[in-house]
C-alpha cells in the first residue's frame, strides 16, 4: 500500500493542545535556535552562560539539568505523534527555546519556525511512526547529547535518562490507557532498534525502564531512576530526588559521586 503524507499547519485547536507541553506560538526576543548549539564552541559557551541561573560552578551539572529542561522537546513531539497523529516539524533549525534569565527555575518554551506538522494518511502507520521518532531521537536529540558529552564530559546515559522519564510520564500519565499511544509507548522503549536514536547498536531507552517499587522511608510507590542527574548540585536545594538511585548509597554512606567522578550508579550500568 502506498505511503501517503500531507503537511499541514497547525490549527488553532491543535496549538492549543501543544501549549499545554511548552509549546508557545509567540516567538520572543531572546530565543535561541537548537541548531545553534551543534557548534562545538557555542555549545560551551551556552553551558557556561546558564550556569548562573542553576546556581552551579560545575559543567556537567548544568549540562544535565539543561537537557533535563530540553528534554521536553520529546514530549512536545510524541505528543503529537500519539495524540494527533500528526509528526510536528522538529528540524533543529525550526526549533527555537526560551533562554534562561537571572537565577531560578527555568521551564523553557518551544517556539516552531514553520508551525506545521505531516498527518499520517493512509499507508503503513509503522513505517510513518518510525520515521518520525527516527527524526526526533536521531535526527535531534542523538546530535546534542553527543555534543554535550564531549562538551562537558557528562555520562550520556544520564542524559538520555533525563530523556527517558518524561517520556514515561507522557505515556504513563498524560496518555495513559488509550490505545494508540500505549502501544506507541512499547515500540519507542522494546521495539525499536538502536539507530533509530542515534548512533546506537542497541535502544539506549530501554535499560530505563522499570517497574515502580514501594519506598518505605517515602511510604510511596517510585521508578527509581539508574543514573543520578544531579539537581541536587544546583541552587539550595540540599537533597537528592527521591527517584534518585545514588539516595539509598548516600544513606548508607557508600555514594562516591561528585562534580568530578563518575555517578556510582552510572558506572553499575556500564
Amino acid at each position: 500500500m502506498k505511503l501517503e503524507t500531507r503537511t499541514q499547519p497547525l490549527t488553532i485547536a491543535e496549538k492549543t493542545k501543544l501549549k499545554a507541553y511548552r509549546y508557545t506560538d509567540m516567538k520572543k526576543i531572546g530565543m535561541i535556535q537548537a541548531s545553534s548549539l551543534l557548534d562545538h564552541d557555542a555549545l560551551e559557551a551556552f553551558i557556561e552562560s546558564i550556569m548562573p541561573t542553576l546556581q552551579t560552578d560545575s559543567a556537567k551539572v548544568a549540562a544535565s539539568v539543561f537537557m533535563k529542561r530540553y528534554a521536553y522537546i520529546a514530549v512536545l513531539s510524541l505528543y503529537s505523534i500519539s495524540a494527533l497523529n500528526k509528526k510536528l516539524n522538529i528540524q533543529a533549525d525550526n526549533v527555537f527555546f526560551e533562554a534562561p534569565i537571572g537565577t531560578g527555575s527555568w521551564l523553557p518554551k518551544f517556539f516552531l519556525e514553520k508551525a506545521e506538522a505531516e498527518k499520517w494518511d493512509g499507508g503503513d502507520h509503522n513505517q510513518w511512526r518510525k520515521q518520525a521518532i527516527t527524526e526526533l531521537f536521531a535526527g535531534h536529540i542523538f546530535p546534542l547529547i553527543d555534543l554535550l558529552g564531549k562538551v562537558t564530559g557528562v555520562s550520556k546515559l544520564i542524559l538520555w535518562e533525563n530523556v527517558a522519564i518524561y517520556i514515561m510520564w507522557l505515556y504513563e500519565s498524560e496518555l495513559a490507557g488509550q490505545a494508540p499511544p500505549d502501544d506507541d509507548f512499547n515500540f519507542i522503549f522494546n521495539e525499536t532498534e538502536g539507530a533509530v536514536f542515534g548512533k546506537y547498536r542497541r535502544n539506549p531507552l530501554t535499560k530505563f525502564f522499570t517497574e515502580k517499587t514501594y519506598q518505605e522511608d517515602l511510604d510511596e510507590m517510585v521508578r527509581v531512576r539508574k543514573t543520578c542527574c544531579f539537581s541536587y548540585l544546583t541552587g539550595d536545594k540540599d537533597k537528592r530526588c527521591k527517584t534518585c538511585p545514588c539516595r539509598q548509597l548516600e544513606m548508607e554512606g557508600k555514594c562516591a559521586n561528585g562534580t568530578d567522578n563518575i555517578c556510582e550508579a552510572v558506572r553499575s550500568i556500564t
